[in-house]
């Protein structure tokens, strides 16, 4: 072999040599034995929609907003306390509650922020989930001047639709047996249909709750012209907790209409 020859077979083995330490040796940043999980970068929660509310009262401007992710191992409501009057002593963990529409008290697990003192105070009361996902909540804090309650309240869902719609031909038979409180809702007045037993407008019936049944598992049946103020009536009562309302479909119009009679003062 020439000495030419040798020359460019070295240079080849060289380069094999190179070529195979570059593809199959590992890289020495990189253990072949590690077996420690890959962890993704936690996702940001998909907080509910909700705005921050703030009340003045005796001097003092409190706001919160709360930080509700459906799945969430707690819930956050981040308050800001400001004043220039009183020093702000109170013990949030001790002075604050949660509430839902059923009823349900929910005591904070923690208060994490500023320490009691002072005219600014900001941090977060950590409360337990509530599931499942109640509709409406409030945030209550008592108050330093007069020891009440200011209270803030956020609708975390809509209520399903849970009232009854019944037709002429159904309302003629249940009148027949008439064993519930019949409503006609309708502004203005404009005739009403026999054995009705209150006149509220559909719009202040919440305001005039003394007029329905105490019992809110009692039937009631909604009417008025069209329908509709009775169905937003009927959606209102259902939200206030009632659980048998029922509303007449078309209103006096689809009763007329059927050949049932209208009556008028």
């Amino acid at each position: 072999m020439t000495n030419t020859n040798k020359i460019i077979a070295v240079g080849i083995v060289l380069i094999a040599l190179v070529l195979g330490a570059h593809y199959f040796i590992p890289n020495s940043d990189i253990s072949l034995n590690n077996t420690t999980p890959v962890i993704p970068p936690p996702l940001e929660a998909s907080f509910l929609p909700l705005e921050a509310q703030s009340i003045e009262k005796g001097g003092v401007t409190i706001t919160a907003l709360p930080r509700i992710a459906e799945g969430a191992d707690r819930w956050e409501f981040t308050v800001t306390l400001d004043t220039h009057t009183i020093e702000l002593s109170q013990d949030f963990a001790a002075t604050s509650v949660l509430r839902d529409e059923q009823g349900g008290t929910y005591a904070p697990l923690a208060w994490d922020g500023s320490p009691p003192g002072g005219h600014h105070r900001e941090g977060a009361l950590i409360f337990a989930p509530i599931t499942p996902l109640p509709q409406t909540i409030i945030l209550e804090i008592r108050d330093t001047v007069d020891g009440k309650m200011t209270a803030f309240e956020w609708v975390l869902r809509t209520a399903e639709k849970s009232f009854n719609t019944i037709s002429s031909a159904e309302l003629a038979g249940m009148l027949e047996k008439k064993d519930f409180f019949f409503v006609n809702v309708h502004i203005p007045y404009e005739g009403e249909i026999k054995n009705t037993d209150a006149f509220i407008p559909y719009d202040t019936i919440a305001d005039n709750l003394d007029t329905l049944p105490k019992d809110k598992s009692a039937k009631i049946v909604l009417y008025c012209r069209s329908g509709r103020m009775s169905e937003i009536a009927a959606q209102e009562l259902t939200r206030l907790g009632y659980t048998q309302v029922s509303h007449l479909s078309g209103g006096m119009l689809d009763w007329k209409k059927n050949g049932y009679e209208i009556y008028a003062r």
